[in-house]
């Protein structure tokens, strides 16, 4: 065998083994060109083993691909891309791509009738925001605050009463007096710590009640004694 010849075959050999996956970024409105792009890569998987620059018109080259199933991503600050299964079958051959779906099993055969010609054309598809635009103030949601809801319908309570007080007899209305006094109390004694005050008014309210009930019970033994 000559020289020349086992050369060749051992650079066929070598370039057998391996391919140049290419593609371009197809510019529209969304990103115009290269600069507003930005700095930017094309990657397989996860790109620590095969990769490449965006070069100024959009395109690139990821060198010596060898055999196997890869899934291709732009990665760029501010751009999101579609991504991409490449099955590098024969490395004679362009690769099969295919639009690929994150989180896809890559054993999956889902869409396989739907191909891509190489080399690629990649597209921007959307872009970040990562900044929120500071919202102006608005009356209406800061009425719906319960916050606010609750002050507004202390605040009628507050202004109705003494209009509701008004309308009650005066047995009623001393009843409603009284229940107020104890309250004011109880809170007093509450943040004073006095104890003995809070007992207190419980065993009024429990006296004021056997009083009440104990009432009614004397007619019951007047009618025995006219019995008798």
């Amino acid at each position: 065998m000559s020289p020349f010849l086992f050369l060749l075959l051992l650079g066929l050999s070598v370039f057998s083994n391996a391919l140049d996956l290419k593609g371009a970024i197809v510019w529209n409105q969304l990103c115009p060109d290269a600069k507003t792009l930005g700095q930017a890569k094309a990657i397989l998987d996860d790109g620590s083993n095969y990769y490449a620059s965006i070069t100024r018109d959009g395109s690139f080259v990821i060198p010596d691909v060898p055999k196997g199933t890869y899934v291709l991503n732009i990665v760029a600050r501010n751009y999101l891309f579609d991504q991409y299964r490449i099955d590098v079958v024969d490395t004679l051959s362009a690769p099969e791509a295919r639009p690929y779906l994150p989180g896809t099993p890559l054993s999956s055969t889902a869409n396989s009738h739907v191909t891509i010609a190489h080399p690629l054309k990649v597209y921007p598809r959307f872009k970040n925001e990562y900044f929120v635009p500071k919202q102006s103030f608005n009356v209406m949601g800061m009425l719906q605050n319960p916050m606010i809801m609750m002050m507004g319908a202390v605040g009628v309570m507050v202004v109705a009463m003494p209009y509701m007080m008004k309308n009650l007899d005066p047995e009623q209305l001393k009843e409603v007096q009284q229940s107020q006094a104890r309250m004011v109390n109880m809170q007093s004694s509450i943040t004073s710590g006095d104890l003995s005050g809070i007992r207190s008014m419980f065993t009024e309210g429990s006296d004021n009640v056997g009083s009440s009930s104990a009432t009614p019970s004397t007619p019951v033994k007047n009618r025995g004694k006219k019995k008798r």
